[in-house]
């Protein structure tokens, strides 16, 4: 048995999708990449010249994150393209070809989805994948997030109907999303979360082990090995450089959870509204599983203890489409449907009110940091002798490094050891020695390999309020300053006038060799 539409069906999902990416495009074009994705993409353009996680980049995340960036890297150096440009076309076809695999599986399913809600969850997802990602366009969760959406709109249909209605899906098709989903969960090891829940319920749901062996789920495992076994045999620097770095120290990046509860107030209040409902009858395979999608993602951001605005990225927009899912099966309900539409409503203004104060300030023409950008790339190329910035955040190294022609003298985005001697030096957790010490050796050692290549130009950040130490009163130079070794190559460097919050140094030319 097969469910097909006519083509013509598909036209305003078509457009949709269009006129979102197109918009899309045109808001992240007035912009720079944000700072992590520049970090990836840089990495990536290294690797292509030779370069070696563990040696020449040292990094406290997955390299999956370089892998996924080496075909946009590659067809840049292949075709003279601006990377920048290569890139966002990647995550727009990436972003693009999830909404076709998820319309496709909707429309062969309609006992799931009404046209109507096929519309409708389409359009949402387009504006979370094209627009409303807003700054954090590229990073690792907007891409999970797409290339996890078919996937997910598949386990609704086998939680909704254990022989998916009787409907055959082509084994190619069903290959190719459990590939997606596979390169989405392995993206950061958190997201392994996604597939235990929905698999879970579909278990709950069915008490059937054989649910669980389909072509998608063995397709997940077989990209999880594969990459896995890279790792631990041919790919050893990631495991036995940085994560053996990162382990003792990463921790001084995380945030007490009032700092981020915020952030994510909203979406759990979609999801326990959602739960509510479905102890009141008003329920659909598609919303609770998209509801898990998003209270996975939900949990992996309480792991990591970070709460950054992309680690919220995929809960706001599984939950926004479990929202609206519901919405569309509670129509004959008049209070659910009212709750329901404020919730849908409230989620898509937040989303659309961050996207819109993130073009405001990062846009190139008349965003102040987008402007401030500018200006300190103008400043790195006109030292060609190499750049470096001293920060615990990635900017000012990164979007910078990406653009600018000089070349990045450092192994890392930022000095990433120094938010656990801030904590430990301030008694902000209990004093270990060996473990401050540590941190100080790697931190020191660290900078001198960076100041090795002799940039031209170094940037500090002086914010008052500096990425994980906050507003200490920590004094960067200071510290470095207590080594003589550092002591004796900073002598060479002179303060420029400053660009914004960033302090200036640049290093004066080396006195000329006598004649012979």
């Amino acid at each position: 048995m097969t469910n097909r539409e006519p083509p013509a069906s598909a036209l305003p999902s078509t457009a949709i999708v269009l006129l979102a990416a197109a918009a899309g495009y045109l808001l992240q074009s007035f912009t720079y990449l944000n700072h992590d994705v520049s970090w990836f993409l840089w990495g990536a353009r290294e690797i292509l010249h030779g370069a070696q996680v563990g040696r020449d980049i040292i990094e406290p995340n997955p390299p999956l994150a370089w892998y996924l960036s080496l075909p946009p890297a590659w067809v840049a150096e292949r075709t003279g393209w601006a990377l920048e440009i290569v890139f966002r076309l990647y995550v727009l076809l990436v972003a693009t070809l999830a909404l076709i695999c998820m319309h496709w599986r909707l429309s062969r399913h309609p006992a799931i989805a009404t046209p109507a809600t096929r519309l409708l969850l389409v359009t949402i997802a387009s504006l979370w994948l094209f627009i409303l990602c807003g700054r954090d366009f590229g990073q690792r969760e907007h891409l999970a997030t797409a290339l996890l959406l078919p996937y997910v709109v598949g386990t609704a249909i086998r939680f909704g109907n254990n022989d998916r209605g009787g409907v055959v899906e082509p084994v190619a098709a069903c290959l190719l999303i459990g590939l997606m989903a596979g390169i989405g969960v392995t993206i950061k090891p958190y997201f392994f979360l996604i597939p235990l829940l929905l698999e879970g319920a579909i278990l709950l749901r069915w008490r059937r082990l054989q649910t669980l062996f389909r072509i998608e789920t063995w397709a997940i495992l077989a990209v999880a090995a594969v990459y896995f076994t890279h790792l631990m045999i041919w790919d050893r620097g990631y495991i036995d450089v940085g994560m053996a770095l990162a382990l003792p120290v990463y921790w001084g990046f995380n945030l007490p959870f009032g700092d981020y509860a915020p952030r994510i107030l909203f979406q759990a209040t979609a999801l326990a509204a959602i739960l509510f409902l479905h102890f009141r009858g008003v329920r659909s395979p598609l919303s609770s599983m998209l509801g898990a999608a998003s209270l996975g993602f939900l949990v992996a951001l309480l792991l990591q203890q970070k709460g950054y605005t992309y680690h919220a990225y995929p809960a706001s927009a599984f939950a926004t489409l479990a929202v609206a899912a519901l919405f569309m099966t509670s129509r004959a309900s008049r209070l659910a449907s009212n709750v329901l539409f404020a919730l849908l409503l409230l989620l898509l203004v937040l989303g659309g009110t961050a996207t819109a104060f993130w073009w405001r300030n990062f846009n190139t023409v008349t965003g102040s940091d987008g402007r401030l950008f500018t200006r300190l790339i103008d400043a790195i190329d006109a030292r060609p002798d190499g750049y470096l910035a001293i920060s615990t955040h990635p900017t000012p190294g990164f979007p910078m490094a990406l653009y600018a022609k000089t070349r990045w003298t450092s192994r890392t985005n930022s000095q990433w050891f120094l938010p656990a001697v801030v904590a430990l030096r301030e008694g902000r957790v209990p004093m270990d020695a060996s473990l401050l010490a540590f941190a100080e050796e790697k931190a020191r050692s660290f900078i001198l390999h960076d100041l090795a290549g002799k940039p031209g130009i170094v940037v500090l950040d002086a914010g008052q309020r500096r990425h994980a130490i906050e507003a200490s009163n920590f004094d960067i130079l200071a510290f470095y300053n207590e080594d003589p070794a550092f002591r004796e190559i900073w002598r060479n460097y002179r303060e420029a006038e400053p660009i914004g919050r960033f302090r200036i140094f640049l290093r004066a030319p080396e006195p000329a060799s006598p004649a012979n």
